[in-house]
């Protein structure tokens, strides 16, 4: 299995799992046209779609990919949006959805006040298990029993980033809506177990993040056999069962 990052950050967010028998789509916040580009133009291998939240930049795409008759699973509130399509299919909190030999289950995360954001834990025979976790101040669960393979979890800032030259309210929204660095490795120390072996770092801010630093301090965490990589647009890593 590859993932491969269309794009990362506030101006749009969609990430492939592929290989040679499938393609899920992890958000759609990036044009179908890129998104096919990516994948060389084969939109059969999509199996379906994640949507995490409303948010235009995970969200904005979605109606795509309905129109390609390609489903899409999200929370309830986004589904509102398109009630009348069959491939809308709205997800419930701690429900496992299980489609085209894949496990798919959803648990709410803390993003805004107005909006419900989903992370989705993904399971699946050859792969293993996967979190993707995007777009929340932190993981109110405790997932240290899951046994984890791999990790796309947002590491969007760091507290002695954020110019104090920021007003008051960007400041605190940035710090009630996103995950913050430290936040980040706390996450990563709970679910490290002797199967990790990749983590990707999502959705770094621009101006309050830094991916070279990010990546070294949540290395230093985890085995030295585990791939730490930060997503950039084009990217393409491998995620092996098989630490070598």
């Amino acid at each position: 299995m590859k993932v491969i990052v269309c794009n990362s950050g506030s101006d749009g967010n969609t990430y492939l799992l592929n290989d040679d028998d499938m393609c899920i789509v992890l958000d759609c916040g990036v044009s179908f046209k890129t998104v096919k580009k990516c994948l060389d133009y084969r939109i059969s291998h999509i199996k379906f779609a994640l949507c995490t939240h409303a948010h235009f930049d995970h969200s904005k795409y979605v109606r795509d990919y309905l129109k390609m008759g390609i489903k899409v699973i999200m929370p309830g509130q986004v589904k509102k949006l398109y009630a009348d399509n069959r491939y809308a299919v709205a997800a419930e909190p701690m429900k496992k959805i299980s489609t085209d030999g894949i496990d798919i289950t959803p648990f709410e995360v803390p993003h805004d006040e107005d909006v419900v954001c989903y992370a989705y834990l993904i399971e699946e025979r050859d792969m293993g298990k996967l979190l993707y976790m995007t777009d929340c101040m932190y993981c109110p669960y405790d997932l240290s029993g899951q046994n984890i393979n791999f990790i796309l979890c947002e590491c969007n800032y760091a507290k002695d980033l954020i110019p104090e030259t920021y007003e008051v309210e960007l400041q605190k929204r940035i710090v009630k809506t996103h995950m913050e660095l430290e936040t980040c490795k706390r996450l990563i120390q709970t679910i490290n177990n002797p199967g990790l072996r990749s983590v990707g770092l999502l959705h770094l801010s621009a101006g309050n993040g830094h991916s070279g630093r990010f990546v070294d301090e949540i290395a230093r965490l985890v085995d030295v056999d585990v791939n730490v990589w930060a997503a950039e647009k084009g990217l393409e890593t491998e995620l092996r069962l098989q630490p070598f």
